[in-house]
């Protein structure tokens, strides 16, 4: 218990910014973060995540992070239309216009510094997926911010 306990210490700050840009408000991305620790736990793997050293936690981290996406998917469009003219999403706009995917995308390469194969085994998308996720939300992130005025949300636990 002391180890669960302490793994949702750890994990918090960047799994709570990840399902608070899928969706962003602050109830719901703690309710996501416990629900992915839920998730693992109840399909047996949460255990055996916490017991492996520390290439193991970079393990549980990536399934973590993949069921967070998981759970944000089925809830952000009845959740978000609900949230559109919060101060966050009105603060970033062109941020939170982006794909659900383009979001995630981006918030796991930009701010959590993934590779593409993290990226991949979270999303279920290949590569070239990835990649023209990026594209696309870089090139519209440019078009309405400007190069210089590229902002994202500076989201914290």
């Amino acid at each position: 218990m002391k180890n669960y306990e302490q793994s949702i210490k750890d994990f918090n700050p960047y799994l709570y910014s990840f399902a608070h840009v899928l969706i962003p408000d602050a109830l719901q991305a703690r309710q996501i973060v416990i629900d992915a620790f839920e998730k693992l736990h109840l399909e047996g793997k949460l255990g055996e995540y916490l017991e492996l050293n520390r290439p193991g936690k970079s393990k549980l981290k990536i399934a973590l992070l993949k069921s967070a996406y998981e759970l944000s998917i089925k809830r952000a469009q009845h959740l978000f239309n609900g949230i559109e003219g919060s101060e966050e999403v009105k603060n970033f706009g062109e941020f939170y216009r982006l794909e659900f995917a383009e979001r995630a995308i981006v918030w796991l390469k930009v701010r959590l510094k993934l590779d593409f194969s993290s990226i991949q085994e979270i999303t279920d998308l290949d590569r070239y997926e990835v990649m023209t996720f990026i594209a696309r939300a870089r090139d519209s992130l440019i078009r309405t911010q400007g190069r210089e005025g590229v902002k994202l949300p500076e989201v914290g636990a």
